[in-house]
């Protein structure tokens, strides 16, 4: 695995990257602002990570981008983000970079607990997270409004500290 680098140590290279990433149709129709980032907005972005404690960003090397948010260090959980390069080809990068992100949680960060929110019209997403450990654990309907004005459901997904090391120990 390449280099994992906080959103506040990028290069102005590294950020054009994160941007274009960020940018690329496939990867924008499926969060939840789908609309293309300025350059402004970017680094406004990037400027409002330095006084956010909720919100962690990495890079990891240039296979694409994890975060954690709405991090609650009291209660011990938070919301994960991720997705890849467009551009990137390696076999299993997003398993990968999923690893990266379950460690700082549960490894480096102590928490208990991880959470996600993906739209229920991606069924690649949800397999992928099922596969990954986490478990379904509701349903949010009609609870975003997209940019085409057409409401989406949520699936919330999330995994423990004790599913995660379960998962760990019968993969190793």
């Amino acid at each position: 695995m390449k280099d994992v680098k906080s959103f506040l140590e990028l290069t102005d290279e590294e950020k054009w990257s994160v941007l274009r990433w960020r940018n690329h149709p496939d990867i924008r129709s499926r969060m939840f602002s789908s609309h293309e980032i300025s350059l402004e907005e970017h680094l406004a972005f990037l400027n409002h990570l330095k006084s956010d404690p909720t919100s962690l960003y990495w890079m990891v090397g240039d296979q694409g981008v994890v975060s954690l948010k709405r991090l609650d260090k009291k209660n011990g959980n938070a919301y994960l983000g991720i997705y890849k390069n467009p551009a990137d080809t390696i076999k299993d990068s997003a398993k990968e970079l999923m690893r990266v992100l379950l460690s700082v949680t549960f490894d480096q960060l102590n928490l208990h607990t991880l959470k996600l929110e993906v739209f229920s019209d991606n069924p690649r997403a949800v397999n992928f997270y099922n596969k990954c450990g986490f478990n379904q654990e509701g349903r949010l309907r009609e609870f975003i409004k997209r940019e085409d004005k057409v409401w989406a459901d949520l699936i919330l997904m999330g995994i423990t500290r004790a599913e995660f090391v379960s998962e760990t120990d019968t993969t190793n």
